[in-house]
């Protein structure tokens, strides 16, 4: 199973949010190998942007290159990119969802499943995938 994460589950865990539990638990799921994790380069930069600006640079860094020695980055070609911007609202999300799309990811785990309506994975909250993985 192969699960492309957008950028509000690994703040979750980055920011210690109060609802992170299942944002840690399916990140933990790719860290011990049970799925496949994926994110696009723009999930962590804009993570490491905002935890920079949140926590400090120190651990914003410490948290991409952990993230990094378990998840694997993909990319989107220029069509999906064309893709992203006329199916989608909102660039960014047409990006991941076009992304998970062409890396061939079963599903896209995110907080905000309505902001990939027109994606071709699948699209879980973090608690959703959890059940899934943890019945």
């Amino acid at each position: 199973m192969t699960v492309l994460f957008d950028t509000n589950v690994l703040l979750d865990v980055l920011l210690d949010r109060a609802h992170a539990e299942e944002a840690v638990f399916v990140l933990e799921q790719a860290r011990e190998g049970r799925i496949d994790g994926v994110v696009t380069p723009t999930v962590l930069t804009n993570t490491f942007y905002v935890g920079r600006n949140t926590v400090n640079e120190d651990v914003a860094r410490d948290f991409i290159q952990s993230a990094l020695s378990f998840l694997d980055a993909a990319s989107v070609s220029h069509a999906g990119m064309v893709r992203a911007a006329r199916r989608y609202p909102d660039f960014e999300d047409g990006v991941i969802g076009e992304t998970a799309a062409e890396s061939g990811a079963d599903y896209i785990c995110t907080r905000n499943p309505d902001d990939f309506d027109p994606a071709r994975s699948q699209v879980l909250t973090s608690m959703e995938l959890a059940r899934l993985l943890h019945p």
